[in-house]
């Protein structure tokens, strides 16, 4: 086929859509080709992308988002006086018409566009074809470049941060309200200052030299500095550039504070905690440990380094761990403080322990460990039992001793007594603890009785004895042999007297 054939073929727009259509797919800008009634045939892939939406990605040939085209003034396009149909109707020539297709959301995109007829060789219009170029950043580059000079006065007046920007010659070239209100100086006397003019204490401070490391290296930098004439802590970020250097910095007196209370409080925490008699531990909530302190590693004879990460199950005993596990267990669940007593095996025998449990919230109220306080209650737990075993054997001797024992408040009333008394002085117990023993005593045994007692009580005596006469209930006498002594405090106060009696009747008798 000759070339004179291809051009003639060329010319039946609709026979060679196909090849045109992979032709233009190549060009950088966007083509579409309409027919000769003004409608869309053919787009290349720049102008697919052109004519979709600049965030979806979706195309209005897809009938799912619809733009409106209008003109430079913003006006709607007649559908008729659209660039590329109307260069398809009337054989026109269109050269940089600027159009905006607006979509309903508001996006938008600015394009320029350039048509022209497509004829045959009788100069017959077949169609038209469009060249356009997406100028949507070039005509927002004006309106920034207008805008962004404010927008940057605007940012740097609401930042948190104070601000200032210094020129080659270290003189102001800008500061924000904050940096006004920091350094408590005007923008207007400073602005093209010299700034060691304004503030001298500066020039021999980290502030200077730091300003011009930036410089001089033309590198970033950030340090904290006190500035005694405004007594402040500042915290300051410097960032070099071409003309100057740019600061920000913000005051960070209070925050110093506030971290100087928490070393030291930390500090505090952990000599508590370091010194502690007590074991003192923190587990996560899968068990782990995760801190102990010294008590801990020297009770259990285990270096914090071999303990970290460990359960209850890798350092003790099944069954003792399970009881760990379940105390740790019911923490979790309540979410509350609660006390145990646990016992450990240790080198010298099993130890109990007071143990309190309490969860570690985080800032969200959600728990993600525990704390525990051990305190060894071994030996209290053994004198308690000592104590006990005491009291049982005291009270067994009190109840079955052959003689009559009594104890005697300092009035002399009975506070408690064996059976053998109340035997002896014929009184079941429960009326004897409503009596005094001055009530029962024979009047004539009773000044002996009493003179003796006081003596007692004064400290004169420690102890004494007699022959004396009880008064049983039923009105007869019974002679008893007496031995009486007093029970004082630790500090000497007299608390109650004990009385033996051992009945002597029958000697009496005799």
């Amino acid at each position: 086929m000759d070339n004179k054939d291809r051009k003639e073929e060329l010319v039946d727009f609709e026979s060679d859509r196909v090849l045109l259509k992979a032709i233009i797919d190549s060009a950088p800008e966007g083509i579409v080709v309409a027919d000769s009634k003004g409608d869309v045939v053919l787009t290349n892939e720049a102008a697919d992308k052109l004519y979709a939406h600049p965030i979806s990605g979706q195309r209005a040939s897809e009938e799912v988002i619809a733009f409106t085209a209008v003109d430079s003034k913003g006006e709607p396009y007649n559908p008729e006086d659209l660039p590329l149909r109307r260069s398809a109707l009337t054989g026109e020539t269109r050269k940089n018409v600027e159009l905006t297709l607006v979509w309903p959301d508001g996006e938008r995109r600015d394009l320029l566009m350039n048509t022209a007829p497509i004829n045959d060789r009788d100069g017959v219009v077949l169609g038209a074809v469009g060249i356009f170029q997406d100028i949507t950043l070039r005509k927002q580059s004006a309106d920034d470049v207008r805008e962004s000079r404010q927008q940057v006065i605007d940012i740097l007046n609401s930042i948190s941060d104070a601000f200032f920007a210094l020129d080659n010659s270290w003189r102001f070239t800008y500061l924000n309200k904050k940096a006004e209100k920091l350094l408590r100086k005007k923008k207007e006397n400073l602005l093209f200052r010299y700034i060691w003019d304004e503030f001298p204490e500066g020039r021999e401070s980290a502030f200077a030299r730091e300003y011009e490391r930036a410089k001089r290296e033309n590198v970033p930098v950030s340090f904290e500095e006190y500035y005694p004439p405004l007594e402040i802590w500042l915290s300051v970020h410097a960032y070099p550039y071409k003309s100057g250097l740019s600061v920000f910095f913000s005051d960070i007196t209070e925050q110093k504070y506030i971290s100087q209370q928490f070393r030291e409080n930390q500090q505090l925490l952990q000599g508590i905690i370091d010194n502690a008699s007590s074991i003192i531990f923190v587990k996560d909530t899968q068990g782990r440990f995760v801190l102990v302190n010294p008590q801990f590693e020297k009770i259990f004879d285990i270096g914090k380094e071999e303990l970290i990460g460990k359960t209850d199950f890798e350092l003790f005993e099944q069954d003792i761990a399970e009881k760990f596990t379940a105390h740790d267990q019911e923490i979790f669940e309540s979410g509350r403080l609660l006390e145990f007593e646990e016992t450990a095996p240790l080198a010298d025998g099993v130890h109990t322990y007071i143990t309190t449990k309490f969860p570690i919230k985080d800032v969200n109220g959600d728990i993600y460990a525990l704390c525990g306080i051990a305190t060894d209650i071994t030996s209290r737990t053994r004198a308690e039992q000592e104590l006990k075993e005491s009291e049982e054997r005291f009270r067994a001797t009190f109840e079955l001793a052959a003689v009559g024992i009594a104890h005697v408040d300092l009035s002399g009333r009975f506070i408690r007594l064996n059976k053998k008394y109340c035997s002896i002085v014929g009184y079941p117990k429960n009326e004897l603890t409503k009596l005094r023993f001055q009530d029962i005593t024979h009047p004539d045994d009773l000044e002996d009785d009493l003179r003796q007692a006081r003596e007692l009580l004064e400290g004169v005596i420690n102890t004494y004895s007699m022959e004396k006469r009880y008064i049983k209930k039923d009105g007869s006498v019974v002679w008893v042999s007496l031995s009486a002594s007093l029970v004082r405090s630790e500090n000497g106060e007299p608390r109650y007297y004990i009385a033996m009696v051992e009945d002597i009747s029958e000697r009496k008798q005799a």
